[in-house]
């Protein structure tokens, strides 16, 4: 079965012991970075990450028994409450010349949350399959599995692989970055969820970008190649969270705009951070990361998120990929 992470709370996130693929190593083959002048917030392109999402939205078929390329996808769901649309486990499987290759499955789920569907990634005639489920609750855990079919079923992506104590997560959105034809895509670094006084709401997410490794026949960890993409998704942060202030104030507090620089600061250092940028990434901290006033939350806990991050950052794998141990 393939199981969900579930989401922890920092402190135990320090205290856990993770084991990584190796990153570094995969990532080697992408090593043509070009340079990259980090912007302020006002100009970055407003192009963000909520243009690219939904890239799968039309792919997940609704039959429960699918063959393509000699391969056979059967889901199977018990009865349940049909009006709060819950059963009490639903299950995929993969089969391959009447083996099965692949199987996930989950107790008090829905059928939603388990889904399978089929996209050219690769650039080739013949589609990969893609299997998506979901662990349930607010924040968490999408997981995704990726297969090429031909000439017979290879697993080319596993999220479970890279997701130790929820290091990335969220949705997986496929992007031609380069416009070769064959599609990169990204997820979310979720290291940093419910860091600052906003928690899961104003948490930073910079993108996990991976890359198909042709003599590898598998997708890699590849942020460190695509630094002006990751600039990109950064968009205007301000503008971002003004929206997002204005979209909540119906059922939460408004901001103020003191608090929205302090989410808007944490957001440059780290989608800098993640652009191949840190030296100026910590520059832009250390300045920024301050009231006039000298009182407010963001001097109170400067240091602390320092350390927080330098923690986080030795412990994230596609911060591993790009920089391999270093920190500052």
């Amino acid at each position: 079965m393939n199981n969900f992470i579930a989401t922890i709370p920092l402190f135990a996130f320090f205290l856990a012991g993770c084991h990584y693929p190796n990153v570094a190593a995969d990532a080697a083959v992408f090593t043509n970075v070009s340079a990259v002048k980090p912007a302020l917030p006002s100009e970055n392109s407003k192009k963000s990450d909520q243009d690219y999402r939904g890239a799968l939205d039309n792919i997940w078929i609704d039959d429960d028994t699918y063959q393509y390329e000699g391969v056979s996808i059967n889901r199977y769901c018990e009865d349940g409450d049909a009006i709060a649309d819950q059963v009490p486990e639903c299950a995929l499987e993969v089969s391959y010349q009447k083996r099965i290759v692949y199987s996930s499955g989950a107790p008090d789920s829905r059928k939603h949350w388990l889904k399978y569907g089929f996209k050219d990634l690769l650039g080739k005639k013949n589609k990969q399959l893609i299997v998506f489920s979901y662990s349930g609750g607010a924040h968490c855990c999408y997981d995704y599995v990726i297969f090429d079919l031909t000439p017979k079923p290879k697993v080319i992506y596993d999220s479970s692989q890279f997701n130790s104590a929820n290091e990335i997560g969220n949705e997986l959105v496929p992007v031609d970055i380069d416009g070769d034809g064959t599609f990169e895509f990204y997820q979310h670094v979720m290291a940093f969820d419910y860091m600052g006084s906003g928690g899961h709401a104003t948490a930073t997410f910079p993108p996990a970008i991976f890359a198909y490794h042709q003599a590898k026949h598998k997708y890699v960890l590849a942020t460190k190649a695509y630094p002006d993409f990751v600039l990109k998704l950064l968009g205007d942060p301000m503008e971002r969270l003004r929206q997002w202030d204005y979209e909540n104030r119906k059922t939460s507090r408004s901001w103020s705009e003191d608090e929205l620089r302090e989410v808007a600061v944490r957001d440059v250092f780290l989608f800098w951070v993640y652009a191949g940028k840190k030296d100026e990434a910590w520059e832009y901290f250390k300045k920024n990361y301050r009231t006039e006033e000298g009182d407010k939350y963001q001097d109170k806990f400067r240091d602390q998120f320092i350390e927080e991050f330098e923690l986080l950052f030795k412990k994230d794998p596609t911060y591993l990929s790009i920089y391999g141990n270093q920190t500052r």
